[in-house]
Order: C-alpha cells, then structure tokens, then sequence
C-alpha cells in the first residue's frame, strides 16, 4: 500500500521551501517576524509583528499582533525572520510547542510537525516500551504496520481530492474577471498549497516509519517466521501453506471479473479537465434535485 499509494504531489519541494525557511530561522510561537508579500494588505509589508499562535494545519494561517493595528490571521509564508538577529528564538533545542524528541521518530527531511507525525512518534513510544518491558509481540509490530497502511489509504483519498480542488481553482481563477472573486480564489488556492503541504510532510514521516519499523530486528523476525507459515497472493493477502492454493481465476490469483482489465487504466490515472469535473458536479446536483423532488412525491 505504501509503495502504490503514496507518491508526492508534484514539486513539493518548492511549495515547502516557504516553512523550511520559516522554522529554520526560528519564527515560532510568542516571536517576532516580519510581514512581507501581502497582496491583500501591502500597506502591511515591513512591519514587524508578534507570532500569538501556531499554524493552523487546515489554512496554514497564523494570528499575528501589528502594533498599533490589533491581531490579524495571515498566511505562514508571508512571514519573515525580523530584522534583527541576534536575539535567538524561542523553539531551541529541547523547547517549542510540538518540538519532536531525538530518536523518538525517524526524520523524514520534512521539518513540518503534522498530527500524523505526532501520532506515530507515540506509537512508536508504545512499541519501544513494550520492548524495554519485555512485553513486545507480534500483534504490537502488526497494529503500527496495519496503521501505516490505513493512513496511507486515507492520504491516497486526499491526494485527489486535492488535486480535484486545485484544477477548479485554477480553471476559475483562467475564467473569472470580477477582482474581489479573484481574490478570493487566491485565497482558495494558498489555502490548497498548505494542505498539499501538510499532506507531502506526512507521505515523507509515514515512509520514514515504514523505513525505520521494517529495520527493526523484532520485525525482521516476524516477517522471516510469517514466511516460513504463509504465502502473499498476488492480490496481497496471506493464506497459509497447507491450505489448497486458490482456484484459477479466484481474485486471489490477482484477477477479478470486475477488476480484470481495468488495472491499467486505473494506474494510469489522468488529471480530470476543469469541464468534466463542472460537468461531474452539474450531474450530481441534478441527481439531489431529481431524488428530492421523488421524495416529496412519496410524501403526497
């Protein structure tokens, strides 16, 4: 599941280079930053703010304090290191708000702190205390591996649910006239980006635990003794090795009435037009209205 579901939206290392140099420069919670490259607001660009709050990982924004001006939300990226440097911030090592322990997660390159990550940092923290209280066994090693895989069935839905967001944005965006609508369509796709980013941090923290939970010697066991009493069929289930193998054409084998031939087509997934996702939506706003309407007839 990992290897065919998760794969990174494109270039996320661009769209991510706004957060890298945000956290690597220590603009963090109860700090000073700068404001810069607000469209909305430019009379704001220069000004030096207090951070009130962490990034919101739904629009990636955060609440500010402009002196003189009162609290407002703006976008992580449109922040900056102030101008003065010398005075370090307040997530060193060892301190921060969701600050990451050494050795307690694998580091997946991403330096964005996600619910995901902290998630499997105490899952991982379960696992190795069963280790250190000699209690650890293998339904332990095959929650963490089986909660992998879900997380990563649900970031698959995610992905293209994105990028179903981000080709309307864009199709509005080549369509719209009106400046405000512009604007707020703007908004709309900054708000996508993050949650792209969001969703690139956790495939990097989801392959590194996959990574580091393969790696383990107590997994390497398992897996050598899982191998030893069972066999993967082609469709990825086990089956032990004394049952009979399955009949030909058994889904087992990997081929299905309902999936046969349609496996290419599926993995060569094409990026849905602006048109047929309108098209999609019309048709199932007019199948509400029709199922509404028979609705209230049966009520008569």
């Amino acid at each position: 599941v990992i290897d065919e579901l998760l794969r990174d939206l494109p270039d996320p290392a661009a769209r991510e280079a706004a957060f890298t140099r945000i956290l690597h420069e220590k603009v963090q919670t109860s700090g000073r930053a700068q404001l810069e490259g607000l469209s909305s607001r430019p009379e704001l660009n220069g000004r030096e703010v207090k951070v009130l709050d962490t990034v919101s990982e739904e629009d990636g924004r955060v609440a500010v304090r402009v002196k003189g001006m009162g609290d407002i939300r703006v976008l992580c990226d449109k922040l900056r290191p102030p101008r003065e440097t010398g005075r370090s911030g307040v997530g060193s090592r060892g301190r921060g708000k969701g600050k990451v322990a050494k050795g307690e997660c694998a580091d997946p390159g991403s330096p964005m702190v996600t619910d995901l990550s902290q998630e499997l940092t105490r899952r991982r923290q379960a696992l190795l205390e069963h280790v250190e209280n000699l209690r650890l066994t293998s339904q332990h090693l095959a929650d963490h591996y089986t909660f992998i895989n879900t997380s990563a069935e649900r970031l698959a839905a995610t992905a293209l649910k994105l990028r179903k967001q981000f080709t309307i944005t864009q199709g509005l965006y080549k369509k719209t006239r009106d400046a405000d609508k512009i604007l707020q369509i703007q908004q709309r796709e900054e708000t996508i980006r993050h949650q792209e980013a969001v969703y690139n941090a956790n495939v990097a923290w989801l392959r590194a635990e996959k990574e580091w939970l393969c790696d383990q010697p107590a997994m390497v066991e398992a897996m050598e003794m899982l191998m030893k009493k069972m066999v993967r069929c082609p469709d990825g289930t086990w089956v032990d090795r004394a049952d009979p193998p399955p009949p030909e054409g058994s889904p087992h084998n990997g081929v299905s009435p309902q999936t046969s031939g349609t496996d290419e087509v599926e993995s060569a997934w094409e990026e849905p037009s602006f048109e047929s996702l309108l098209e999609q939506m019309k048709a199932e706003v007019q199948q509400e209205q029709q199922q509404a309407a028979a609705g209230k007839k049966q009520g008569r």
